[in-house]
């Protein structure tokens, strides 16, 4: 299974993020989610600000993880050496 998970997380990107996602799920999902996700009945207006509300706060968590970890290895925006092909 590991070999699989690490597989996943070096060339399936968006799957291993879904892996992720599903692992620490703490309950099945609901016979309206799987509906929902299946394209087989339609958020009315309140859920789905809720769940856009949840993916952008998501989103603003992964922005805040990527500059902490940035500013913890010191590169600097337009560094000319940043990508230097030189050894």
């Amino acid at each position: 299974m590991l070999v699989l998970i690490n597989y996943l997380r070096v060339h399936v990107k968006s799957m291993y993020r879904l892996y992720c996602i599903l692992k620490d799920w703490e309950e099945p999902p609901t016979p309206d989610k799987i509906a929902i996700a299946a394209g087989k009945k339609k958020l009315d207006g309140n859920t789905e600000a809720k769940y856009i509300k949840m993916l952008e706060s998501a989103s603003e968590n992964i922005k805040k993880a990527f500059e902490d970890q940035q500013a913890q290895a010191g590169v600097r925006e337009n560094d000319p050496f940043m990508y230097s092909t030189c050894i």
